[in-house]
């Protein structure tokens, strides 16, 4: 791979009506085996008993007993059914509100076994098993023929994934070790794949798209934690592949789309996904010479993508560039400064937007001050990888002011004019003006970054 709250509703609404246009594509029902809807319910009402006992403590996992994995299973399995059903979901408008507490409370079951920080070590395999349960059958429902349950079940395969990626103070950092952090990750990607390579609509695409990003954020605790290991990186690449294609190379009806309309921005807001996607890879450089970076960097440099990307677009690749470093950290091939430079144009960009900001809607209902924390944070990430290279600590330094300034809502900030010194490095003959030094083909065209 070389060479506010209206802005939402429009591109929502625009994702909407384009799965309308496109749904129905797959033909299959929803597989229930021998076992009737109701079976299924009846068995997990008995079976949640069990599992209860194992979050709480009182009875110790057993993962060589079949009727306690019988039983995780059947409550895995009937969770994801319980808001996927066909039965469930017909006359979705009037039955919502229920499906949605359907859906919560499947968030808060695999929640609870993950916090759960009784008998630690049979804890993980408890894990291992229910989260295998809850990714294998939403991949299967995925399949169906059914919109509402396809897109419902992607929903909770990106929640496991989020779940999974979770850092907060009671999190599961301290509770799920890496083997299991690896093992579901990988199973997320494996699973999820079909449905990022070629999804049947525009909201599987979405959903499926949403899952990669979350399920990647698992690279985030790898590298604090055991820096040498990643998720699958092939797995990692096949999915990021067919998100890179989407940005680079959008289908060919988003061409006929009237520009700006509800259509063209649900087109944008599923892109934004892909990019977000990419902005979560695990190196600049992943198996098949495919490379995150070098796409997001299209993203941000002229002449930018087509259809045009929005500045909350642009705003996500840049901080993913930022935050993206090769697993190896002493890695000499990869040119940060390069990226740094890359980042600097956006960052002028940015800036020049921000003091016009008026001039149009969706500047105008932009959320500056959270891109601009988020390129805070990412930036800071950046710096701290090297802190002995004088220009990439000078540079940052002269974005994070400006970036602060944003954040704090000021209008009378310090001017950002970086230009000048980005374009003396891109003269200087001792600079390596491309991404990796031992590929000559990774730097961007001359009209983009030259």
């Amino acid at each position: 791979m070389f060479a506010k709250s209206q802005a939402f509703g429009l591109w929502f609404s625009g994702l909407c009506l384009m799965c309308l246009a496109v749904a129905g594509l797959v033909a299959q029902d929803i597989p229930l085996g021998e076992a009737s809807f109701k079976d299924l319910q009846r068995k997990a009402g008995t079976a949640r008993v069990a599992l209860n006992e194992l979050i709480k403590g009182t009875k110790v996992f057993n993962p060589k007993d079949a009727a306690t994995i019988a039983a995780v299973e059947d409550v895995a399995r009937y969770q994801i059914y319980s808001f996927t059903y066909p039965k469930n979901i017909e006359n979705k408008t009037d039955k919502g509100p229920e499906l949605n507490k359907q859906f919560l409370e499947a968030e808060q079951q695999m929640r609870a076994i993950l916090l759960s920080d009784k008998n630690r070590l049979n804890t993980q395999a408890l894990v291992d098993l229910y989260y295998g349960a809850i990714i294998n059958n939403t991949a299967t429902v995925a399949k169906t023929d059914n919109l509402v349950s396809r897109v419902n079940a992607l929903r909770m395969m990106g929640s496991a994934a989020s779940l999974l990626a979770t850092r907060d103070d009671a999190s599961l950092k301290a509770i799920v070790n890496i083997p299991t952090l690896i093992k579901t990750g990988d199973l997320l990607l494996d699973k999820v794949a079909p449905f990022v390579t070629k999804a049947p609509d525009e909201a599987t695409h979405y959903y499926a798209l949403r899952t990669v990003r979350e399920t990647l954020k698992v690279n985030q605790l790898l590298r604090e934690n055991q820096p040498a290991k990643s998720l699958n990186l092939i797995k990692e690449a096949i999915c990021l592949t067919a998100a890179a294609q989407l940005v680079t190379a959008p289908p060919a009806y988003v061409f006929e789309l009237p520009k700006n309309s509800a259509e063209m921005e649900g087109f944008r807001g599923l892109r934004r996904e892909a990019i977000r996607a990419l902005a979560n890879a695990s190196s600049p450089l992943l198996p098949e010479d495919f490379s995150p970076v070098y796409v997001l960097a299209l993203c941000i440099n002229d002449p930018g993508l087509n259809p045009e990307a929005r500045l909350d677009e642009m705003a996500e690749a840049a901080a993913g560039m930022a935050r993206m470093a090769p697993l190896d950290k002493n890695d000499a091939d990869y040119s940060p400064e390069y990226t740094l430079v890359l980042i600097g144009r956006f960052i002028q960009k940015f800036a020049e937007r921000y003091s016009t900001k008026g001039n149009s809607e969706f500047d105008k209902a932009n959320s500056w001050k959270t891109q601009a924390a988020r390129l805070t944070e990412s930036l800071d990430f950046f710096r701290n990888r090297y802190p002995k290279n004088t220009f990439i600590q000078e540079m940052s330094l002269t974005y994070i002011e400006f970036l602060l300034a944003v954040e704090k809502g000021q209008t009378d900030f310090k001017a950002v004019n970086v230009e000048d010194k980005l374009n003396v490095w891109m003269r200087d003959p001792t600079k390596i003006k491309r991404f990796f030094k031992s590929k000559p083909n990774s730097a961007l065209p001359e009209r983009v970054g030259g």
